[in-house]
C-alpha cells in the first residue's frame, strides 16, 4: 500500500501487477523479448522459502535453466526518500544473503539488477541480453561436463 493506502501496483504488458514503474520496465522487457515469467513465485532452497521478483522459465533456446531474477530497488543513487534511509542497511545485508544464495543453487540460475542497469532502454536491452547470454553458456557447459570439472575451470 502506498500513501493514502492506495494499491501500489502498475499492471504490465504481460498482465503481472508488479509494485513499480522500475518493476514494470523490466517486466515489460521480459514480455516484450518473449520471456515466459513467474512474479514473485515462492521457491525453495537451502530450506528456506524465498520470494525472488521473477523466475524466468526455460525455453528452447535462450533459457536453459529457471532463472531467479531480482530487482534492487532501494540500491538507487542519489536523492532517495528517508524510508529507504532507513531500510537500506538492512537491505543490503538481505541483498548480499540472496544473492549468495540464489548464486550456490544447483537448480537455478540468479541475474540481479541494480537501478542504474535499467537507466536507459538501451542500457537494460544489453545488460539483460548479456546476463542472460552468459547463463546460457553456462548452463550449455555444465550439461556437457561434468559439475566438479566444470567448476574448476569457472574461476
Amino acid at each position: 500500500m502506498g500513501r493514502r493506502k492506495q494499491p501500489t501496483h502498475v499492471t504490465t504488458a504481460s498482465g503481472h501487477r508488479v509494485k513499480s514503474y522500475s518493476e514494470a520496465k523490466v517486466d515489460n522487457w521480459f514480455f516484450e523479448n518473449g520471456y515466459q515469467t513467474i512474479y514473485e513465485p515462492t521457491i525453495e532452497l537451502g530450506g528456506s522459502e524465498f520470494i525472488p521478483d521473477w523466475l524466468i522459465l526455460p525455453n528452447d533456446s535462450t533459457v536453459l535453466r529457471p532463472i531467479i531474477v531480482e530487482y534492487w530497488g532501494l540500491m538507487r543513487d542519489g536523492i532517495v526518500a528517508d524510508w529507504v534511509i532507513r531500510r537500506r542497511e538492512r537491505y543490503e545485508k538481505r541483498k548480499v544473503e540472496k544473492e549468495e544464495i540464489f548464486g550456490d543453487s544447483d537448480s537455478y540460475d540468479f541475474i540481479g539488477i541494480l537501478p542504474s542497469d535499467i537507466d536507459s532502454p538501451s542500457a537494460m536491452d544489453q545488460y539483460l541480453r548479456r546476463q542472460i547470454e552468459t547463463l546460457r553458456k553456462s548452463a550449455a557447459l555444465r550439461s556437457v561436463v561434468c559439475q566438479p570439472v566444470y567448476d574448476a575451470i569457472a574461476d
